[in-house]
């Protein structure tokens, strides 16, 4: 359900108040072996967030600006970890696999499973900017942002039946942050003429330059003990020319360059386990975990490089 109220400050302010709920479905863990953890529990989320949008003008200069700061309960958090399945391993010499026949590496037949459970909360919070100006009526300028606040609050997870814990013992990662950049700005830039100001046979001609900008963040839960495992901030740039109707044929061309100076730079790879080179982010309890160096980021993506390319559009 969403709950939300307005009030119109002046002709060209209104400040709101809005409260929602929200959930994402139960998971089916495909890749556990033990029926005992078959599903995960469906996640809920009760947001609160305030704001102001004005229109309002500075020396003449038309402004927009948007304000908006929320608080969120996150609850039932779907995480994945991996989980030593021991309901068919044996110890040397017979009997069960223990956990501390497990962490003194005694066990057989002992495998892996990717599992999904519910760690049970987190606690988000932030604020959001956007700002618009035309200081002439050709040129645009925005500017907007984003500052992020996330943490697991309660990360204990319940252990199911027939596994053990990692080898490090490590099952509560409370108070950890989400492995996401707590600021990221963006900025635009965007000049228009229209064709009979440049003589051309065609409707306009738009110039546009973008930077983009995020802090570094952890790339590992346990940050506070690796704080060396982290992805670097970085700032990227970008430019595109659209020509639009030329000729009166409703067809439009682009052409633009992307991460325009080339920008080296490193983002875990979430969500991907080993095999053919691919990146590996450990970000919650399993092997490796309580290891320096070995859980946080072991191989990342790179952003893409330098590119240029162009776009043929026709309106019909």
């Amino acid at each position: 359900w969403t709950l939300a109220l307005d009030y119109d400050l002046t002709d060209h302010t209104l400040l709101y108040f809005t409260t929602r709920t929200g959930y994402r479905a139960g998971a089916i863990n495909t890749g556990a072996t033990n029926a005992s953890v078959t599903v995960a529990q469906p996640e809920t989320v009760q947001d609160y967030e305030i704001g102001a949008k004005s229109d309002w003008a500075i020396a003449g200069v038309p402004v927009r600006t948007n304000f908006a700061l929320y608080d969120t309960d996150y609850h039932n958090i779907q995480v994945q970890i991996a989980l030593p399945n021991a309901t068919f391993a044996t110890v040397a010499g017979g009997g069960p696999c223990t956990q501390a026949a497990f962490n003194a590496a005694l066990c057989n037949g002992a495998t892996t499973d990717n599992v999904t459970l519910n760690a049970k909360s987190a606690h988000i919070y932030g604020y959001e900017w956007d700002f618009e100006a035309k200081p002439v009526s050709e040129l645009t300028l925005s500017y907007s942002g984003s500052y992020l606040h996330a943490r697991y609050t309660d990360f204990t997870y319940g252990l199911p039946a027939g596994y053990l814990l990692p080898a490090s013992g490590a099952t509560n990662l409370s108070g950890s942050p989400f492995p996401l950049p707590q600021w990221q700005m963006n900025a635009a830039a965007t000049y228009t003429l229209t064709g009979e100001e440049l003589r051309l046979p065609v409707d306009r001609v738009s110039l546009t330059a973008n930077w983009y900008w995020q802090s570094k963040f952890l790339a590992n839960f346990t940050g506070f003990r690796f704080p060396d495992q982290q992805a670097a901030g970085y700032g990227m740039t970008n430019f595109r020319v659209d020509v639009e109707n030329i000729a009166a044929t409703n067809l439009s061309l682009a052409a633009f360059v992307t991460n325009a100076f080339d920008k080296k730079a490193c983002q875990p790879e979430s969500g991907s386990t080993g095999g053919g080179g691919a990146g590996v982010l450990n970000s919650a309890p399993n092997a490796t975990f309580g290891v320096p160096n070995a859980s946080g980021v072991v191989q990342c993506v790179p952003l893409p490089p330098r590119m240029f390319g162009f776009t043929v559009k026709y309106a019909f």
